[in-house]
């Protein structure tokens, strides 16, 4: 199964989002729903393994959490699984790389 987990410092997210933790979980989880995505809870979400799972996913990670400032400032940790065990330290290759909102 493919997915993406996270860890999400909850009150600095609240805090930098505006949002209650309620509320930005349940912004996080429309996202997810919106690209397809299961939510396993929160902060763990797979795809269904279909055709656009890996679109699906990219649209997640890249379009949407990494462009959101308060998203990846809060970020404790965030991992992207693959189908043959393998795992990417999205955090890690993100701010490697330059994509996103880290600063």
């Amino acid at each position: 199964m493919r997915g993406t987990r996270f860890e999400l410092d909850e009150q600095k997210a609240s805090k930098l989002s505006g949002m209650s933790v309620e509320q930005m979980w349940e912004f996080i989880n429309e996202i997810a729903r919106q690209n397809n995505l299961i939510k396993i809870k929160n902060g763990e979400y797979h795809t269904k393994g279909q055709n656009d799972d890996e679109s699906d996913m990219a649209i997640f990670v890249f379009d949407n959490l990494l462009e959101m400032s308060w998203f990846t400032k809060s970020t404790k940790s965030w991992i992207e699984f693959y189908d043959d065990g393998s795992i990417e330290d999205i955090k890690y290759c993100a701010k490697i790389e330059n994509v996103g909102v880290w600063s």
